[in-house]
């Protein structure tokens, strides 16, 4: 593989032994858990497999470089096109995950990098790997976030103007954010969702692109009116005013973007 730019790199702090972590990152009923997509195939040893599979149709697999248990694993990465044709580069890339003690559990660092490929194949790779890290570290400790949860992915033309206008309009916090931009993750709260440029030859479109939305967000907050307020200031179009219907006050906007958002609170 040539030398080419870094893709990812994150390193994360998880209260766990080395011991655990290891089998939860070479365990295939373990990294089910967490983990975008099932892992099918993984034999620890240089020149082994690493197959990583959505239903019957493998789009993910590799070759174990490394192996130093409890430590270090290095496996080489690559999209099947042959069956995944949302994405049309194959090229191999190298994923390292490196396992390093501390005082109160571990340092887990991932780096992904030697990725030929364009700019899109890299928002693919790079996007999912801090849902995966998160999910990982919640997974192990425990957390009430490893019970099923739904998070959203909003579509949006202008991500730049969008990522912007949910933390002036919501008061979100940026979470992530890929290198270069194009995708990222915020919270309102407790409550994530991430943002990321439309790309219609993955099939995701924003509402502008599609002439409406088929999803609406809802947003609980503690006093909706203020927000409403607040999102309007943003440059959001209050769609239905705040008012209490059926044990909820609840308020609708449409924001810039062409999404659909209820802010609510039950009475």
């Amino acid at each position: 593989m040539s030398s080419t730019p870094l893709v990812f790199q994150q390193k994360v702090m998880i209260n766990a032994p080395a011991s655990r972590i290891w089998r939860a990152i070479t365990t295939p009923a373990e990294v089910a858990a967490y983990y975008l997509c099932p892992l099918e195939t993984i034999e620890l040893r240089s020149g082994g497999r690493i197959i990583y599979a959505s239903g019957e149709t493998r789009f993910i697999s590799g070759t174990v470089m490394e192996v130093v248990p409890e430590r270090r694993l290095v496996h080489t990465f690559r999209f099947d096109v042959a069956t995944h044709k949302g994405i049309e580069n194959d090229a191999e890339s190298r994923v390292t995950y490196a396992i390093e003690p501390t005082e109160t559990g571990c340092e887990l660092a991932l780096t992904h990098d030697d990725f030929g490929s364009d700019n899109q194949t890299h928002i693919n790779v790079s996007g999912g790997w801090p849902m995966i890290l998160g999910g990982l570290k919640r997974y192990l400790e425990n957390e009430p976030a490893t019970k099923p949860h739904i998070t959203a992915t909003l579509s949006v033309r202008n991500w730049d103007a969008a990522f912007e206008f949910y933390k002036k309009a919501f008061g979100a916090t940026e979470l992530y954010r890929v290198p270069g931009g194009g995708v990222g993750q915020l919270a309102v709260g407790k409550a994530d969702f991430w943002v990321a440029e439309e790309s219609p030859e993955h099939l995701n479109f924003s509402p502008e692109s599609i002439g409406g939305c088929s999803v609406r967000m809802l947003l609980m907050v503690e006093d909706p009116a203020k927000m409403c307020t607040q999102a309007v200031a943003a440059g959001a179009r209050q769609v239905v005013p705040v008012s209490d219907n059926h044990g909820w006050r609840l308020g609708r906007i449409l924001d810039p973007f062409g999404h659909h958002w209820e802010i609510a609170r039950r009475v």
